[in-house]
């Protein structure tokens, strides 16, 4: 928990461990209108914090269509000139 001068919670905190294992449970606390400051091996990194109206969302378009990325190759096979296999057996062999 974090205090202020006068002692008094302001705010719970969390370890991104934590937060993981009881997400459900922390967004709870949010939704009841208690913000969450999250650590990361006790640094602050974040405050996790209910969105009070829709004005509290910006949605910004994206800068490029997403049609943009077809100019670029995505190859999910490696390009190797050799069989791997055929190079596991052969060092299976020599075991």
């Amino acid at each position: 928990m974090t205090y202020n001068k006068s002692k008094e919670v302001i705010m719970k905190v969390a370890a991104i461990s934590e937060l993981k294992a009881k997400l459900a449970r922390y967004i709870r606390l949010v939704k009841s209108g208690e913000d969450v400051e999250i650590r990361e091996r006790g640094v602050p990194v974040a405050i996790l914090t209910a969105i009070r109206s829709e004005s509290d969302v910006a949605i910004t378009s994206p800068r490029k269509s997403p049609s943009s990325l077809a100019k670029y190759s995505f190859s999910t096979k490696p390009k190797i000139k050799f069989d791997v296999v055929e190079m596991l057996l052969e060092d299976r062999a020599k075991r």
